[in-house]
């Protein structure tokens, strides 16, 4: 059975229905890292008789639903969580996050006004993991049923674990070092590195943004899940604060100094530093 931490004490079982009358409070969290005000206060979760989870604070403005997952693991395990929201697109939005490892598992956002159930993997470090479930509201507005649903979370044992280097190509600051990985899992959010005179770029499968991105500059994964099947090394790609030195394929670029027909009926002679 689960327990659910600070809320459910028994089983939870498919022929009754509960409702967490005791909600995960964490306030300063959806404040603080989601950015939202929650005059509305906090509210629990409601366990369906066919076994599903549903939030309560479905039509109150500035809110959320809250629960508390406590797992304990002796090695490396799979957290699986399958979900669906109906919501106000961009603005209400489940998310879970390891408070333990300070890592977003679903990141707040939602993929539409209704999406159905879609199961994400992550994976659980060896320890005490405390992984806190928010259906949050914003002020105004709301679409589709304005909920969010859990159908299962489920905990596996990991398959095949790879290691994960991040080689930083001469850092100044290594930022993580490495992660580990399995394959169909998603891969873990990591600390950029920094280098004394450049913009880093992202982590790829070759050197100098050559090959498939993997990691984005912020440390956020580019990809969904792992597709490793062995041990891998990835590249750092850095680009030159002199921009005019060098153009790599690790970034993005938009020439903000568009080509204009200001001068197109008459003679202008260019000198070094003009502009128009």
């Amino acid at each position: 059975h689960v327990d659910v931490a600070g809320s459910l004490d028994s089983v939870i079982d498919s022929d009754y229905e509960y409702t967490i009358t005791n909600p995960y409070q964490n306030d300063s969290f959806i404040e603080d890292e989601c950015g939202y005000d929650i005059s509305g206060g906090s509210y629990g979760w409601y366990i369906t008789g066919d076994g599903n989870m549903q939030a309560t604070n479905v039509g109150i403005d500035s809110s959320y639903s809250g629960f508390k997952l406590s797992v304990t693991v002796t090695e490396t395990a799979v957290l699986a969580i399958t979900f669906s929201v109906s919501a106000e697109v961009e603005y209400d939005f489940l998310t879970v996050y390891n408070h333990s490892t300070d890592e977003w598992y679903v990141e707040p956002y939602n993929l539409g006004e209704y999406f159905d159930f879609v199961t994400v993997k992550y994976l659980l470090y060896e320890g005490t993991n405390d992984i806190g479930f928010y259906y949050v509201k914003d002020s105004g507005d709301a679409d589709g049923d304005d909920c969010a649903y859990i159908s299962s979370i489920e905990i596996k044992t990991a398959a095949v674990l790879m290691t994960i280097t991040l080689d930083n190509q001469g850092a100044t600051t290594a930022g993580t070092t490495s992660v580990s990985a399995a394959e169909g899992v998603a891969l873990p959010s990591i600390t950029p590195p920094a280098k004394a005179g450049y913009v880093f770029g992202g982590y790829y499968t070759a050197a100098n943004g050559g090959g498939t991105k993997i990691y984005n500059a912020s440390g956020s994964p580019a990809i969904s899940t792992s597709t490793f099947t062995a041990d891998t090394t990835l590249y750092a790609c850095w680009l030159d604060t002199n921009i005019g030195r060098r153009i790599t394929s690790c970034f993005d670029y938009t020439i903000t100094n568009p080509y204009s027909t200001r001068y197109a009926d008459s003679t202008y002679s260019w000198a070094a530093g003009d502009s128009y």
